[in-house]
This record gives C-alpha cells, sequence and structure tokens, in this order.
C-alpha cells in the first residue's frame, strides 16, 4: 500500500515587496509549509486505471511525484516539423500510427503536421500515445485535460480509457478536474481534497447521437478532415451526426449502378475531437441497416481509414483488398476509383447486424 507523507516548504524572502506583505498579514511567525498526508490502497487487487483529482494546491503532483517519480510525466519534448518523426526511431511507422489511431487521432493529413500545428485536443491525445509507446509498464500524466475545452476532454478522456483498456499498460491521471473522471471509468480514485481513496465503480455517461438528412454544403465544414480532401459528389445523400446539437460526423452515400444497384459510402469524416469513441463506426453501422432494411440493396465501403481498417467491423465482409487495382466490374464492392490507385484500399459490404434506429432522422 503506497504511503506518502509529502512535506513542501518555502522561504521567506528578503525583498521589499514580501516583506511588505509580511509586515501586512502579520506573517513573521506564520509556517510557511503545506503537509500531504495518506495512503493509496492500489495493491489488493487487478487494476488498469487510477485518478488522482482535487483542487489546485492540494498536493496532486506533489504525491505523484513522491509516489511513482519513476513513471511521472508533464511533457514531452517536441523538435521536429511532423509529430511522427517526435516518435522514437526504433518504432515503425505501423507502431507510431497504430498507437495514435488508438487514442483517437486518425487523421493521417494531421500525422504531417508538426505539433505546435495541432490543437489542443490533438496535442494531447499525441502525448499519449507517446507514453503508451514507452517501455515502462505504469504512466502518470500530469495535468490530465487541463488546458482542453471541457467536452472534449470528456471525449478525449473516453477514447484514451479504451486504449489504456487494449493495451498492457496501467494508467494514473492526475487532473483537478472531476468532469472527465467518470468518462475514464477508473479502477480507483484517490481525491486529495479530503485525501480519500475509493474503489467504487463509475460509470460512462451514454453518447447519444441525432441524425439528419444534410446538404452538400456541410461537406465543408469536415473536408480539411478527410484523407482524400475532395469534393463531394453532386449525386450523394448527405447525413449529419449531432452530439449535443453539434456537428461531430459526416457520411455520404451514392447510388451506384453497375451490373447491378447497390448503395456506396462516398465520404465518412469525424471531427478530430470526436474520435476515438466509436462515433464513425456506429454512424456508418447505422446507415447501412436503414439503406439495405429499406431497399433491400447492398450497403457498401472502399475506405483507407485506419480506425476503419483496425476496427474488426462486425457485420461487414471484407470484399478485396489492394491498392485499387481494376477487377472485373461486376463485383458489387468495386475497389477502383481515380484517386485510390495508389492508396492501399478496404472494400467491405454490410452483412447486417440488427441495428436498432434509435436516432432522428
Amino acid at each position: 500500500m503506497p504511503s506518502f507523507d509529502v512535506v513542501r516548504t518555502w522561504e521567506n524572502p528578503e525583498s521589499f515587496r514580501a516583506q511588505s506583505i509580511v509586515g501586512s498579514f502579520t506573517l513573521l511567525d506564520c509556517k510557511l509549509e503545506k503537509r500531504f498526508k495518506g495512503s493509496l490502497q492500489i495493491e489488493d487487487e487487478p487494476w488498469q486505471i487510477g485518478v488522482i483529482v482535487g483542487r489546485s494546491g492540494t498536493g496532486k503532483t506533489s504525491i505523484a511525484q513522491e509516489l511513482f517519480a519513476d513513471a511521472y510525466i508533464s511533457r514531452f519534448d517536441y523538435t521536429h516539423k511532423s509529430i511522427l518523426d517526435d516518435f522514437p526511431e526504433s518504432l515503425s511507422v505501423g507502431d507510431i500510427t497504430r498507437a495514435l489511431c488508438s487514442v483517437g487521432f486518425a487523421s493521417p493529413p494531421d500525422w504531417l503536421k508538426s505539433y505546435e500545428q495541432l490543437s489542443q485536443g490533438e496535442k494531447m491525445r499525441v502525448d499519449i500515445a507517446r507514453a503508451l509507446m514507452l517501455e515502462q509498464p505504469l504512466i502518470v500524466f500530469d495535468e490530465f485535460t487541463s488546458v482542453v475545452d471541457r467536452e472534449v476532454a470528456q471525449v478525449s478522456a473516453f477514447a484514451i480509457s479504451k486504449a489504456i483498456r487494449k493495451s498492457q499498460k496501467k494508467f494514473i491521471a492526475v487532473t483537478c478536474h472531476y468532469d472527465v473522471v467518470d468518462w475514464l471509468e477508473p479502477d480507483w480514485v484517490f481525491t486529495t481534497d479530503a485525501m480519500e481513496f475509493s474503489k467504487k465503480k463509475r460509470q460512462r455517461p451514454k453518447i447519444d447521437l441525432d441524425i439528419h438528412r444534410c446538404s452538400g454544403s456541410l461537406w465543408q465544414q469536415f473536408r480539411q478532415y478527410h484523407y482524400l480532401n475532395s469534393d463531394l459528389s453532386p449525386f450523394t445523400k448527405n447525413y449529419i451526426a449531432l452530439y449535443k446539437g453539434k456537428p461531430v460526423a459526416f457520411i455520404a452515400i451514392m447510388k451506384v449502378k453497375m451490373s447491378a444497384l447497390y448503395y456506396r459510402v462516398s465520404r465518412l469524416v469525424v471531427l478530430p475531437d470526436y474520435q476515438g469513441i466509436g462515433v464513425g463506426k456506429r454512424l456508418l453501422n447505422w446507415m447501412a441497416e436503414y439503406y439495405t432494411s429499406r431497399t433491400g440493396l447492398p450497403f457498401t465501403i472502399i475506405t483507407s481509414n485506419p480506425q476503419l481498417i483496425r476496427g474488426n467491423l462486425e457485420g461487414w465482409k471484407i470484399m478485396h483488398v489492394g491498392r485499387g487495382q481494376r477487377i472485373d466490374s461486376r463485383n458489387l464492392a468495386h475497389p477502383y476509383t481515380a484517386s485510390s490507385e495508389k492508396r492501399i484500399t478496404v472494400s467491405l459490404r454490410y452483412l447486417g447486424q440488427n441495428v436498432r434506429l434509435k436516432s432522428r432522422i
């Protein structure tokens, strides 16, 4: 059972301003120290995610550094033009991109940016991805979600929690924000406000999506986040997914006639702040079920998206894997497009999984 008794002291400066405060507030005999004492009961049973949370000045960082000095992380150095090159040289490109995807940063164009060009939410996910690639079994991450918009922080916490659970790592988030605790679904929480330890099971809030038909003009809000970054066909039917009234994902669907009729996803984009929590898969499955159940026609997608390729989509059948070489046009999962000749693509066909159509459309 890790116990701590941390004392932090500081001196009384000799400057005029400091001595003015000492005199004004009668601080001459005041003890200039803080003491944090307690224990974390984390050795009784296996765990993977923990949280040290409390108001500023209650000892979170001091406790984390005292108990987990070898695992403590506050920041990484970033010096390259692409974040890919900031990862250790011993890692392959595949290792790096898998780590980035696992924490919900699955936008290949943005992988080419420098760290400074990323949003605050993207920076945090890159930091966590780098931490996951360290050889150490425990990661203690300070200032968790501190500089991120609170809604984005919650969604990011969920994506990071999923990534941690799939790894062999243990992770401790050190934060002053209570709003991310339930989204992390930790095995234990230590609150520094009262120096209390709890193993109470946390329930993550639900993520409800509303799905609506929309005009192609909304594509402009999502275009820069798609790996093709190209214009939208005027023949698509377009849909938007809203979370708490905000657009978070876009899907465009085209009716194709070759030797037979079928529907194909033309574009599927999730905004970076909402990646890694299953929004894209849910929207894709919802639309696939909606179209197949109402039209009886096949529903397919051709994708280079790493999350979909590696996501082991249930209810879908892989029809083709390749670099867009031409095949018999009678194949309903035709993998060739003018812009896919050099990209690795996967063609998938929806087989059905009885998705419950709860969202509005």
